[in-house]
């Protein structure tokens, strides 16, 4: 028979040797913003909860290209609601402390100026009327929790075309469309407009967002598979 003793250290043992995966890991809610008046910059706030009390930020690097998008972060700032530090960690990776697993960043994403005549399609572009926003060059993320849960609130004008399954709706929505789905008709849309969606971190910095307010969708089937333009 198994002594009480031994089934207690047995238990102690399985529980020290959890990796971080068995554990559930840290949530992220992104706030993002876009003034139709103004439109040089987007607006982020990452709301992080449930992570370690030093934790790394990152803006991440495309394999293909590098355009040192964390140049263009401005207004960087935290608030954790007690005291908390936020330090460079090098060029695009900052260093988080916290006391509670819970930080609010916040920060702009100052768009450089493109040539309007040959701007690289992966590029963010924003206009009054809409825009199209390169994710990885958007969203800060959590380099050591890749598959974080998130959720994503957009403040847009328009429609959005994002290949991402809506998670809820919220006032005057801005209508979501992904490929395959049939477009609803058009309703009056103002950019008092949120949408949001729920995925993983991995899945939304390989997600770029299409909205606008002039967006047209045309459907139709190629050897029966259904396809969006």
């Amino acid at each position: 028979m198994i002594s009480i003793q031994s089934r207690l250290i047995a238990a102690l043992v399985g529980t020290l040797s959890m990796t971080a995966s068995d554990k559930s890991g840290p949530t992220i809610r992104y706030l993002v913003s876009v003034d139709s008046a103004n439109p040089s910059s987007i607006g982020v706030t990452m709301q992080i909860s449930g992570a370690p009390r030093s934790v790394r930020l990152a803006m991440a690097v495309h394999p293909e290209y590098d355009d040192r998008f964390w140049r263009y972060v401005r207004d960087l700032r935290v608030d954790a609601g007690s005291p908390a530090k936020l330090a460079v960690d090098r060029d695009n990776v900052w260093r988080l402390l916290s006391h509670s697993g819970y930080a609010s960043v916040s920060y702009r994403i100052q768009l450089p100026v493109d040539n309007p005549t040959s701007r690289p399609v992966w590029h963010t572009g924003v206009r009054s009327d809409g825009g199209s926003i390169n994710t990885v060059d958007t969203f800060l993320y959590l380099p050591d929790f890749p598959n974080a849960e998130v959720e994503v609130w957009l403040h847009v004008p328009g429609r959005v075309a994002w290949d991402i399954a809506a998670g809820g709706a919220f006032v005057q929505s801005a209508q979501v469309i992904i490929p395959g789905a049939q477009a609803q008709p058009d309703s009056p849309r103002t950019n008092r407009s949120f949408w949001m969606a729920r995925t993983d971190e991995a899945t939304l910095l390989d997600s770029p967002i299409l909205y606008g307010t002039a967006l047209r969708f045309w459907h139709l089937d190629v050897d029966g598979i259904p396809h969006t333009i």
